[in-house]
């Protein structure tokens, strides 16, 4: 038995799953982000840069980069 590549409605419904596994995960980790627990060490500095630019998006703290970086490993281990 060999590999096959999936057809491409396989490979849509795959990227449809990651799209949608990843905005679920990015929305509660978010979420959890904006506890009083994890604010002040966790997401403060991301907050503190008031300006909209594109750089803004990168404004964050270590942990949350390891938090947002955690996905894939996550999703590939469930699935």
């Amino acid at each position: 038995m060999g590999f096959a590549l999936p057809t491409w409605w396989q490979a849509a419904l795959e990227f449809l799953g990651i799209v949608l596994a990843h905005d679920a995960y990015f929305y509660w980790m978010h979420r959890g982000l904006h506890t009083r627990a994890m604010f002040r060490r966790a997401h403060l500095t991301h907050h503190k840069s008031r300006t909209p630019t594109p750089w803004a998006a990168y404004s964050f703290a270590p942990i949350e980069g390891v938090l947002e970086g955690m996905f894939l490993p996550l999703f590939l281990a469930v699935v």
